[in-house]
């Protein structure tokens, strides 16, 4: 264990780094900060600088981030993040100190082992003031590179408490890159939070936006099946009704679509009611019929299951949840007067980013059913189940979609 002296930190420069990935902001006290991405160690960081403090009160800060309220998160499309833990300080897996510089010890440079000194060295590519080679100083040293963060500073910045002396807590100095230890009570470090989380991407991005009847909605690209979808549900109807909507949206002014400049489309067919592949509806679970659960022979399931990650009512196993009691106080219908199967079901259709119309209900599919003509395929997005039911039927909903090539300009 060893206390060190604080020298001067030096100035910095930008540079992007492929090993840190900006996957959306995060909404703190007002301001938006970013979300990076560190895929090697499967980390998150949010992009903000406290004050100088001590330790037990950014310790305090870290965990405060936790609470209800503190963070909104805004991710990017096609963005999905399972959080592994809480938000923290950035850690040290080691015991005690042990100087060094050869990328083996505790404690001193090119320590990668530590959740911020790897970030320093290995994700960003910045050199410490001591080589591995033990040439001392070497040039270049400090933090040059700051790859995506906008609010890295160069000082010292407080990681987890040190084991052995609860006095004691580790530092890193992103100045020269040295990693060492000093009294908690020192009150001249900052803070920087860090979080666990695996990222994962859907087949799904916003690529403008589409002006119908007065308000906008999104245009959703389903990259997986060459789609893009309006994110507009029109009110419950049946069959026929909703067919005729889809196909006027190709009418003249009937939608106006601006487009991302990050993004080109060369549309390869109308506005449509989402496609079944048609087929006898024998039920099932386990993914191999047209009929039931885990089924994707329809762009609406594709859509459910695949790109969204929504689960079924019933399992691959054939197992069945034990869902809630029926509430007496909660109304059989929402406001649009059809069944509340958000209400009821919601624990399945939990997905639904980057949509913010797509509601938890009965979807018609453009698709007639061809063993019996009077009926059509559709979805229940609440459960994710893929059935025919009579075209009559006037409580099912629609969303349209447009075969389309899209493609990412960079802009």
């Amino acid at each position: 264990m060893t206390t060190s002296a604080h020298p001067a930190p030096a100035d910095t420069t930008t540079a992007d780094t492929a090993a840190l990935e900006v996957i959306g902001t995060a909404l703190y006290q007002g301001n938006s900060y970013r979300l990076i991405y560190e895929a090697e160690r499967n980390l998150i960081w949010l992009d903000y600088s406290t004050e100088y403090l001590d330790w037990a009160t950014g310790d305090a800060w870290a965990a405060s981030l936790n609470e209800q309220g503190a963070l909104a998160y805004q991710l990017k499309g096609g963005v999905h993040v399972e959080w592994d833990g809480d938000w923290r300080l950035p850690a040290t897996p080691h015991p005690a100190y042990e100087f060094g510089y050869d990328g083996t010890s505790t404690a001193g440079f090119n320590v990668t082992s530590s959740d911020l000194g790897h970030l320093y060295y290995a994700s960003l590519g910045n050199k410490g003031n001591q080589a591995l080679d033990g040439t001392y100083p070497q040039p270049g040293v400090g933090l040059q590179n700051t790859g995506p963060f906008e609010n890295l500073k160069v000082d010292f910045y407080w990681l987890n408490e040190y084991a052995d002396h609860p006095a004691i807590a580790w530092f890193f100095g992103t100045h020269i890159g040295y990693q060492g230890d000093d009294q908690k009570d020192w009150p001249f470090n900052y803070a920087i939070a860090v979080r666990g989380g695996r990222v994962t991407r859907t087949s799904l991005e916003t690529i403008g936006t589409a002006a119908y009847q007065g308000s906008e909605y999104k245009l959703i690209w389903d990259e997986a099946q060459d789609l893009v979808w309006l994110d507009y549900t029109a009110p419950f109807n049946n069959w026929e009704s909703q067919l005729k909507w889809a196909a006027g949206l190709n009418s003249d002014g009937a939608l106006t679509v601006s487009l991302d400049p990050a993004y080109e489309v060369s549309w390869t067919g109308g506005w449509r009611l989402p496609a079944t592949e048609d087929g006898p509806a024998h039920y099932g679970y386990d993914g191999t019929t047209l009929c039931g659960y885990n089924t994707k022979n329809s762009e609406w399931t594709r859509l459910y299951y695949g790109a969204l990650g929504n689960k079924a009512l019933q399992g691959l196993d054939g197992s069945m949840p034990e869902l809630p009691a029926p509430d007496s106080e909660r109304p059989a219908v929402d406001d649009d007067g059809a069944f509340d199967f958000a209400a009821a079901f919601g624990q399945f259709f939990a997905n639904h980013v980057p949509f913010e119309n797509l509601k938890a209900e009965h979807y018609w599919s453009g698709t007639e059913y061809g063993n019996y003509p009077a009926k059509a395929w559709y979805i229940i997005t609440g459960v994710g189940y893929l059935g025919a039911i009579n075209k009559q039927f006037h409580f099912s909903f629609a969303m349209a979609v447009r075969p389309a090539e899209v493609r990412r300009t960079g802009a």
